[in-house]
């Protein structure tokens, strides 16, 4: 499992640490492309730790860019806070909805990856 990087950061500078990470040049698009698991994924872990899970909350975000012909593309993603019954807390960023084209609009799209987030998070409290 090797060592934890909490304990690690607690060591060093914080002004170093953020400093640095400022440096990183990255999109929010990188970053979710980077982090998010797909439910899929996301469900291989869950049944491992069902009988384990305390809470689970659900955070939803969208992101949207300009598109080259002048409509727009996103992502919707949900960010889960799972806790267990240890106190561990896990949080994963799950891939959501693609959307693009023109007229898009955003409030519409959030409101969809809501529903499918809180369909989704129903559905794990319930089993």
């Amino acid at each position: 499992n090797g060592p934890k990087v909490g304990s690690l950061f607690s060591y060093i500078d914080r002004e170093l640490i953020t400093s640095n990470f400022r440096l990183v040049d990255y999109s929010v698009e990188d970053l979710w492309l980077e982090s998010c698991i797909a439910v899929a994924d996301f469900d291989e872990w869950l049944t491992a730790q069902k009988s384990a899970l305390s809470t689970v909350s659900c955070d939803y975000k969208i992101n949207a860019v300009p598109a080259e012909d002048g409509g727009m593309i996103g992502r919707g993603i949900m960010e889960l806070t799972i806790v267990l019954e240890n106190n561990k807390k896990h949080i994963v960023r799950l891939a959501g909805t693609d959307f693009s084209g023109e007229g898009v609009n955003l409030d519409a799209e959030l409101d969809r990856v809501e529903a499918f987030g809180e369909s989704f998070v129903a559905g794990l409290r319930e089993s």
